[in-house]
């Protein structure tokens, strides 16, 4: 997955993978139930490439991007080994740019509309035992946050317009001023 969304080659990122703070975290994340995430994080210095494996989500700055491995947390060891990879781990792709636009899209394009279709498909006994009222107001906060997502990604979008003046009207106003 790495490969193709960092582009990078498959040389690289096996140099990478021999990096021993690399190892011992990619290690720690599939063998320690208490690290729930993985972090590959590529960063572009001077045109030089940088892939690091953290084991904890953050903002590095808007340059940066972030491949999120997640687990799954399971009750039982014996579900752990029970299931299929596919089935325990959940990926975000953070590209670069704008946290809040990142945010946004994961809420209004993933997020809202797969709580939508969940509680149009329950049947009225599910509802039942769902508790509606919980399921209503997690359907409204869901609303408020990508609501409120939006504002901020519009309010950054908001640039400071700079005018410049024309240098013969600049020459008047100063010949005007004297």
């Amino acid at each position: 997955i790495c490969i193709p969304l960092f582009g990078l080659t498959t040389e690289q990122f096996s140099s990478i993978l021999q990096i021993e703070q690399n190892k011992s975290n990619l290690k720690n994340f599939a063998f320690d139930s208490h690290c729930p995430a993985l972090v590959v994080q590529k960063t572009i210095e001077q045109d030089q490439v940088f892939v690091n494996f953290l084991l904890e989500v953050t903002f590095t700055n808007s340059n940066t991007n972030c491949i999120v491995f997640l687990k799954k947390e399971t009750d039982t060891l014996s579900n752990v080994t029970s299931t299929t990879l596919a089935s325990q781990l959940q990926i975000l792709n953070i590209s670069n740019g704008v946290l809040y636009e990142n945010l946004h899209s994961f809420f209004h394009n993933a997020f809202v509309p797969l709580l939508s279709s969940f509680k149009n498909k329950l049947n009225s006994s599910e509802k039942e035992i769902t508790n509606n009222n919980t399921l209503e107001t997690l359907n409204q906060r869901v609303q408020d946050i990508d609501l409120l997502l939006l504002k901020c990604k519009q309010d950054i979008q908001i640039e400071e317009v700079n005018l410049s003046i024309h240098s013969a009207i600049q020459n008047i106003s100063i010949y005007c001023q004297k």
